[in-house]
């Protein structure tokens, strides 16, 4: 079945049946701070990763996730957090926690910049990580607009379901790897005329192209008569899509993309603080905003790193809320920048030489999260 791509109101689209399905994937604006998968593990080789895939020992997605798992769009451009919501949601399951639906249109609505434009897999990378996901009961479906829920419930509610860390895939043998380890990876395609068909291996034989759409990954199998390792897709267009929306593609599908779109692996997400329940009367969040965050940074005019942070990570977080104060910062030594975070009023923690926005996001939610406790 061929089908068709167009645009409206700055977002992509695919048509086909009849019936339209949105899309949203943008290119990266940011440079990301994170670790590739081959620091993070030895990257098994290829005669290895076929043994193993193809033992009888080996089972990851075909074994834990069926179409119960399938997420809709539901019309708008949230694919990369759709994404995203799906590797938490996976990652958490696999740690032995329950399984709870959270909500990708509360992820979506910390990335969209207040606009159904789409998003990009870093935004989305970074939003796991730092200030995670509230629950599907607490942000309904279509609220896509921080105005449309409770803001204070619902953010307090996303720091117990993030993940702890995430890693970047640049090559097929890293995501052969973290899929063998049973690590759901966040990937780019480009969705094109060839959306809806598929080989005689029932694979997707996919459009080459920039990149347009984002789904993600969770198993791996060889073909040993076509020499090619193949990686199961999770669509978020419905269970109409491919087998109760589940599919195969090749390494050849994900890599045509542009270079901006950063593929990235979800190895594990934290322990809830507050217990495996989060409907429970005893922990329900109450209306209070999290505890806030504010930054004092000490620098110098004539130093390098003050200025490049000031000039790239400086107005990030202050976009977000978090207050940035020049001031002294005692106990270390001048000639780098220097900072001291206060998460509400007794939390804080001094940091000497360059902090990255990936840093400083991290240690706020670990201190937001800590605060749930107290």
């Amino acid at each position: 079945m061929k089908c068709e791509v167009y645009s409206e109101h700055g977002l992509d689209y695919v048509e086909a049946d009849g019936q339209r399905y949105s899309l949203g994937l943008n290119p990266d604006r940011y440079k990301h701070e994170f670790r590739a998968m081959a620091e993070s593990r030895e990257i098994i080789g290829r005669s290895e990763a076929i043994k193993i895939v193809e033992s009888q020992d080996f089972g990851f997605g075909r074994h834990h996730f069926d179409s119960t798992w399938t997420k809709d769009q539901n019309g708008y451009g949230k694919c990369a957090s759709s994404a995203a919501t799906y590797a938490v949601e996976k990652a958490r399951y696999l740690r032995n926690q329950k399984k709870i639906d959270l909500s990708d249109d509360y992820l979506y609505s910390l990335v969209n910049d207040g606009r159904d434009r789409g998003s990009t897999l870093g935004e989305n990378m970074e939003a796991i990580t730092t200030r995670g996901i509230a629950t599907r009961a607490t942000v309904g479906r279509g609220d896509i607009y921080r105005r449309k829920y409770n803001t204070a419930k619902a953010d307090k509610e996303a720091l117990r379901f993030r993940s702890w860390e995430a890693f970047t895939v640049h090559s097929e043998a890293e995501m052969i790897t973290a899929l063998i380890n049973q690590i759901p990876v966040v990937i780019a395609i480009h969705v094109g005329r060839n959306w809806r068909r598929f080989d005689n291996d029932g694979v997707l034989i996919g459009d080459r192209g920039p990149g347009n759409h984002s789904e993600h990954c969770d198993d791996v199998r060889y073909n040993r008569r076509k020499e090619r390792f193949e990686f199961r897709k999770h669509s978020s267009h419905s269970r109409s899509y491919g087998d109760g929306g589940f599919c195969w593609i090749t390494w050849n599908h994900v890599s045509t993309v542009h270079r901006s779109h950063q593929k990235y692996a979800v190895p594990g997400a934290i322990d809830d603080p507050l217990g495996e329940n989060p409907f429970a009367g005893e922990f329900d969040q109450d209306d209070e905003p999290v505890a806030t965050a504010r930054i004092t940074v000490e620098s110098s005019g004539g130093c390098h790193w003050c200025v490049k942070w000031k000039s790239e990570v400086q107005p990030r977080l202050e976009s977000e809320g978090i207050k940035v104060v020049d001031g002294n910062v005692d106990g270390l030594q001048p000639g780098v920048p220097q900072f001291e975070l206060f998460v509400g009023n007794q939390q804080s923690k001094k940091k000497r030489g360059f902090w990255s926005y990936q840093e400083i996001r991290s240690e706020i939610a670990k201190l937001q999260t800590e605060g749930l406790l107290s």
